[in-house]
């Protein structure tokens, strides 16, 4: 069927194979032209990002070690009920035979020193950053006698190796994290 007014577009072949392959350059060039704006974009705002992670990488760290403190002083908490101090000796001097025979009547540990009783001194458990410093320990009101008897020269409170390497796996999975987040947004 014929429209009036209008005309057949009548091309040769060769001119009709350079038609579509000039159409496709230029819709290629465009794409190509937008692609690279896209990622320019894209670059910029991962350099934005890295930028921004550098800027308050200390602040961060430190942010993400309190959000952690609570799983830190369950560690402690674990560490001094084995009878362990930091630095892995065993919590001295050993239970009197009187505090044995108490132990062992509330069906606690005797075997080793744990300073749990009631709970107490354990629910007083603190962690907290001073100085770029991680300072554990407990408000408890026997706090200080307990440090006093199992704390010489030694140190009762703070992380043991495997804390240690435990917290230190947990913060680099959140700095990644942070960091994957803060240049991809």
């Amino acid at each position: 069927m014929k429209v009036p007014g209008a005309f057949p577009l009548q091309l040769p072949q060769s001119k009709k194979k350079n038609c579509k392959l000039y159409i496709k350059a230029v819709v290629g060039l465009f794409s190509a032209t937008a692609f690279l704006k896209s990622e320019q974009m894209n670059l910029q705002k991962m350099l934005s990002g890295f930028e921004e992670v550098i800027k308050n990488f200390d602040t961060e760290t430190i942010n993400i070690l309190k959000r952690m403190g609570d799983d830190m002083i369950i560690m402690q908490q674990e560490h001094i009920f084995d009878g362990k101090r930091s630095d892995d000796s065993r919590i001295e001097p050993e239970y009197t035979n009187f505090t044995i025979q108490i132990k062992a009547a509330k069906g606690q540990p005797f075997d080793r020193v744990t300073l749990f009783d009631k709970g107490d001194f354990y629910e007083a458990m603190f962690f907290r950053i001073e100085d770029n410093k991680l300072i554990f320990g407990s408000d408890d009101s026997k706090a200080l006698k307990l440090i006093e008897k199992y704390d010489k020269d030694k140190e009762l409170f703070g992380l043991n190796q495997d804390n240690k390497k435990q917290r230190n796996d947990m913060l680099r999975a959140k700095l990644s994290n942070y960091i994957e987040t803060t240049v991809n947004q």
